[in-house]
């Protein structure tokens, strides 16, 4: 299943870069040309969630990895048809930008799951990380429906925020580090 998502990703791909090269260069904008650009727009950015979805797929989370990959369907799928059938209401954007948003926090978190947790420090940065993904997920989707953009908000979202970025920055550098020793001790021991 992995390769065919692959190969069928990569075909996608092209194809609407090629689309969207021909549009840019012929020069004309009108409607037709910028649907053209925001599906190709669309397919670049859940092909991106998607791949970091797919990279757990086939490990040990694989149902997580799956509902990911279900998630990014869906969003693309939302994001091309309301695209090309462009509906008055301006709801179905609420509801796009949320998708996006649930959408890159599978893939955050598919990418934190793939740092090899070698002792608790690592775990817990991690788990900090994933945490603080969800949750400023839940804070930018809440923001996004309501359309509730006052100063409280917006500082929580930046305090998760920061928190989940030095988190997402130390737990891979810990977990090199502590790999990195691993390797070092193993060779000082057969070396003696």
């Amino acid at each position: 299943m992995k390769k065919y998502f692959i190969y069928g990703l990569i075909i996608s791909i092209v194809i609407a870069g090629l689309l969207s090269i021909g549009v840019l260069l012929s020069g004309k904008f009108d409607e037709l040309q910028i649907k053209i650009l925001f599906t190709t727009l669309a397919f670049t950015v859940y092909s991106i969630i998607g791949l970091c979805c797919n990279s757990i797929v086939e490990g040990k989370y694989s149902v997580f990895g799956r509902l990911g990959l279900g998630v990014t369907f869906i969003g693309l799928l939302y994001a091309v048809v309301t695209t090309w059938a462009t509906p008055k209401a301006g709801e179905f954007l609420q509801f796009r930008f949320s998708l996006l948003v649930i959408g890159l926090c599978f893939a955050h978190c598919s990418l934190m799951l793939l740092v090899n947790t070698y002792n608790s420090t690592i775990s817990a940065a991690r788990a900090i990380s994933m945490s603080a993904s969800v949750i400023a997920a839940l804070i930018v989707v809440a923001m996004i429906s309501s359309l509730d953009l006052n100063a409280g908000t917006f500082k929580l979202l930046g305090v998760v925020s920061i928190v989940g970025v030095i988190a997402t920055i130390i737990a891979p550098i810990l977990a090199f580090t502590a790999n990195k020793s691993n390797h070092t001790d193993g060779e000082n021991s057969a070396g003696v």
